[in-house]
C-alpha cells in the first residue's frame, strides 16, 4: 500500500475505536450484572469486578480472560452467552484495531 492510502485509512481506524469501545463497555456492564445476579460464585472468582468500583488491573485481566476463553459458555446461560459473545468479539476487534492504529503511523513514517 502506498503511504497516502495508509494515511487516509488511519482516521477511519482510529475513529472506529470509539463506537466499539462504547458498545463493549455497555455489554461488559450487562455481563457483569448478569454474573453478579445469576452466577455470584463466578463474579466472586473474577474479583467482584464492576466497571468503576473494584476495577483493578488484576480483575480486568481476569474478566478479559473470561471473555477471551469463552468460559461463560460453561455456565449454560443462554442470556449471558447472548451478551458475552458480542462483547468478546468487540474486545478482540478493539484490541486488533488499537494495535493497527498504533503501528500504522510508525509504518507510514518508515516509508
Amino acid at each position: 500500500m502506498t503511504q497516502s492510502v495508509l494515511q487516509s485509512i488511519w482516521p477511519a481506524i482510529a475513529l472506529s475505536l470509539f463506537p466499539i469501545s462504547m458498545v463493549y463497555l455497555y455489554l461488559a456492564n450487562q455481563v457483569i450484572t448478569k454474573l453478579k445476579t445469576e452466577h455470584p460464585e463466578v463474579h466472586s472468582e473474577l474479583g467482584n469486578i464492576s466497571l468503576v468500583k473494584n476495577n483493578t488491573i488484576t480483575n480486568s485481566n481476569k474478566f478479559c480472560s473470561f471473555l477471551f476463553k469463552a468460559k461463560y459458555k460453561q455456565l449454560n446461560n443462554e442470556a449471558l452467552t447472548k451478551l458475552a459473545d458480542p462483547a468478546r468479539y468487540l474486545l478482540i476487534s478493539g484490541i486488533v484495531l488499537a494495535v493497527i492504529a498504533f503501528l500504522l503511523p510508525i509504518a507510514v513514517g518508515y516509508m
